[in-house]
C-alpha cells in the first residue's frame, strides 16, 4: 500500500511536469506567433504559473504593439524586469496617464527622475489625498510639497498624524501637532505618541494630554524609550517606580 501511494505521487508529479512542459511549448509557439494582440498578449501576462522569461516576452511584444494606457499600468505592476518597467512609464508619461494609472509608475518603477516626473504630472491633474499620500511615501523629493497640498485639504485627524509621520518639513509637523493639540478634544494615545516622537517643539504639551489619559505602565515605558526630552523621561521613570 505504501509502495503504491509513492508509486501514484510520483506518476502525479512526472504527470504535472509534463503537463507544465507542455503548456510552455504551447507559450513558446503563442507568442512567437505575429498575430497576437495585446488584450490577449495581457492574459498571458497575467498568467501567474508561466517562468518570469515568458511573461517578459508577451510584456515586449505588447510595448512593441502600441499598447493603451491600462496596459501599460499592467506592464508596470506584473513585471519585475525595471528595464521593461522603464520603458512601459515612459510610454504612458507621453499619452496623457491619468492620476489613477500614473500612481502606478509612482509605487512600481524603480528610476527616481521617472517618479518625479510622474508626480510632477500628478500635481498638476487636482490629486486626491491618496495619491498625496503615495507621492510623500514613494516620492520622498517632493514629500514636503505634497504634505503641504494635504494640509490644504480640510486635513481629519488621519491625515494629520500622517502627516506628522512621512513629511520632512519641522514647521508642516509642528502646525499638523498644533491642529491636533488644540481643536480635538480627546486624541488616540498612539496620536499623542507620534508627537512626543516627531515634533520635540510640542512634546511638553503633548505629555500633559498623556498624562490626563492614565497612562499604563507600557505607555509610561515608551516614553522613556522613544522620546527625547530628559525632563519628560524623568517624569516618566518616576511614574514608573510608583507603580513598582
Amino acid at each position: 500500500m505504501f509502495f503504491n501511494n509513492l508509486k501514484t505521487k510520483k506518476m502525479k508529479k512526472n504527470e504535472k511536469k509534463f503537463q507544465q512542459n507542455h503548456q510552455d511549448d504551447f507559450v513558446d509557439e503563442f507568442l512567437n506567433n505575429g498575430d497576437v494582440d495585446n488584450n490577449t498578449l495581457l492574459t498571458v501576462l497575467k498568467t501567474r504559473w508561466l517562468e518570469e522569461d515568458k511573461c517578459e516576452k508577451a510584456a515586449i511584444k505588447m510595448l512593441n504593439q502600441k499598447p493603451n494606457n491600462y496596459q501599460l499600468t499592467q506592464i508596470i505592476r506584473l513585471i519585475s524586469s525595471s528595464k521593461i518597467k522603464t520603458q512601459a512609464a515612459l510610454m504612458l508619461l507621453e499619452n496623457n496617464p491619468s492620476n489613477e494609472q500614473l500612481i502606478y509608475i509612482i509605487e512600481c518603477v524603480d528610476d527616481p527622475n521617472i517618479r518625479e516626473e510622474a508626480a510632477q504630472k500628478i500635481f498638476e491633474q487636482n490629486p486626491t489625498k491618496d495619491y498625496l499620500r503615495s507621492i510623500i511615501i514613494n516620492v520622498r523629493e517632493f514629500a514636503d510639497r505634497a504634505g503641504w497640498m494635504i494640509y490644504n485639504q480640510n486635513p481629519d485627524l488621519s491625515d494629520l498624524s500622517f502627516l506628522i509621520g512621512w513629511t520632512k518639513s519641522s514647521y508642516l509637523k509642528i502646525v499638523s501637532a498644533c491642529e491636533l493639540l488644540e481643536e480635538r478634544e480627546e486624541l488616540p494615545i498612539k496620536t499623542i505618541q507620534l508627537i512626543l516622537a516627531r515634533v520635540p517643539e510640542l512634546a511638553k504639551k503633548a505629555w500633559l494630554i498623556y498624562l490626563k489619559n492614565n497612562p499604563t505602565q507600557a505607555e509610561l515605558e515608551w516614553v522613556v524609550k522613544n522620546v527625547k526630552d530628559p525632563q519628560i523621561i524623568k517624569e516618566a521613570e518616576d511614574l514608573l517606580y510608583l507603580v513598582d
